[in-house]
């Protein structure tokens, strides 16, 4: 059997990926495909032990430059729950805020890096949407970034988030003064949303899988829910390793989680929108449906999601009047195990500590990308091999276009997901 093998570096993503693969020209038949992560190892769950506990999401916040404040918020609330220790409903609002203009910030920047890396591939943007997207990153600037600079010292990496709250905080008046640009903003993300599918990158394809998100039944949370499995199963956070299971990747540092320990599932915007859709019925026109099982709208849901939140970024400045405290535990338990599962920008995050007294002395990091990996190669080898039933014969310029596409649509962060240490 003659076998064609081709192996291409994806661009347009955070940090170096490849992808194999091996086709059967003369039967137009995939033999094998491969992804691999080749990012080196980045030893943080080494790198924590033995730290101060309020020092933990200082540093954690330092595995990802788009999701830092992800990392610090997990990792912040995964050592409140080893203490047992209950933050004030004021606490729980500012973090949410928190999460969601990180959110909106990362959304954003993938959105546009896609529209500029999708250029020359479709048909040329306009000069006045060129213009469009100038001023949305400007106001984005002047709102989103600024009012994280004002919550947290930083855009990227929070300095002030420790469990129980924050070590200090501006003024609330002044923080919400800066997010009066919202609703200019949301106007310019909706003539986005519609440039993205204006193009005819955007394939129409029905990949069935799994989506597993945070469910609030009473808003669409980023925070706080169960753990929902096709909005069919219902798990709680302490039980996450009982449903889902680890492995490594042959020839790469980074691992794959599995549903059973067999099955691939997505996790991210789109999915957060299908364990949500009963919430989102006003959006349902981008995405055609929901639940949507095309990967390809992924860039979509999280423009939707953009949309959705800075129409929550007007509830919360409305709410957030109160300046939060930081409570602090009354005693520190001799040893005690926590967990916690939030939502980041790309997908379900999940931390386990064990703290002895005040000090780190294990811990476990799932992040979203190592999540989405086994489910990126399942919609791989799908898509290459429509693409192969639907050739004279193969294309290795087109099939290799294809797969850089689908992969920057799943907007994967690598070294997010080489960060784990072998033991």
């Amino acid at each position: 059997m003659n076998v064609l093998e081709e192996r291409s570096f994806i661009p347009g993503i955070e940090g170096p990926m490849k992808v194999e693969v091996s086709i059967d020209p003369s039967s137009r038949r995939l033999v094998d495909l491969e992804i691999k992560p080749m990012e080196s190892s980045r030893f943080f769950e080494v790198i924590l032990l033995n730290r101060e506990a309020k020092a933990v999401p200082y540093i954690a916040s330092r595995i990802c430059g788009i999701c830092g404040y992800a990392h610090a918020l997990c990792s912040a609330m995964a050592i409140e729950d080893a203490w047992r220790l209950e933050v004030p409903d004021s606490v729980r609002s500012l973090r949410e805020l928190i999460a969601i203009l990180s959110t909106v910030n990362s959304h954003l920047f993938h959105l546009v890096t896609l529209l500029f890396t999708w250029l020359g591939r479709s048909r040329p943007i306009s000069l006045n949407f060129k213009r469009n997207l100038i001023e949305l990153m400007k106001v984005k600037t002047h709102t989103i970034d600024k009012a994280l600079n004002e919550l947290c010292g930083d855009k990227l990496h929070p300095r002030n988030i420790v469990p129980g709250g924050f070590t200090y905080l501006p003024s609330m008046n002044r923080v919400m003064s800066t997010l009066e640009g919202v609703n200019r903003l949301n106007k310019l993300v909706y003539g986005l949303v519609e440039e993205l599918l204006s193009f005819d990158l955007l394939r129409e394809e029905d990949f069935k899988t799994h989506y597993v998100a945070l469910k609030n039944e009473t808003r669409y949370g980023l925070l706080e829910g169960c753990i929902s499995i096709d909005s069919m199963i219902e798990i709680k956070v302490s039980n996450f390793k009982k449903y889902f299971i680890e492995q490594s990747i042959s020839g790469s540092p980074a691992k794959l989680c599995l549903l059973y320990g067999k099955e691939s599932y997505m996790v991210g915007a789109l999915a957060r929108l299908n364990v949500n859709s009963c919430q989102e019925c006003e959006y349902r026109r981008w995405l055609h449906k929901l639940p949507s099982t095309n990967p390809y709208l992924i860039p979509i849901a999280q423009g939707v999601e953009v949309m959705k939140f800075l129409d929550i970024i007007q509830d919360l400045r409305r709410e957030l009047r109160d300046e939060p405290r930081l409570v602090k535990p009354h005693h520190y338990p001799r040893r005690a195990r926590g967990m916690s599962a939030i939502e980041a920008p790309r997908g379900l995050l999940y931390y386990e500590v064990e703290v002895i007294s005040h000090k780190l002395t294990a811990l476990d990091i799932i992040t979203p990308t190592v999540q989405n990996l086994a489910n990126m190669k399942d919609s791989l080898k799908y898509i290459v091999q429509r693409l192969l039933e639907g050739m004279k014969r193969a294309q290795i310029d087109e099939i290799r276009r294809e797969a850089e596409r689908l992969v920057q649509c799943y907007d994967p962060c690598i070294p997010c997901a080489v960060h784990v240490h072998e033991t």
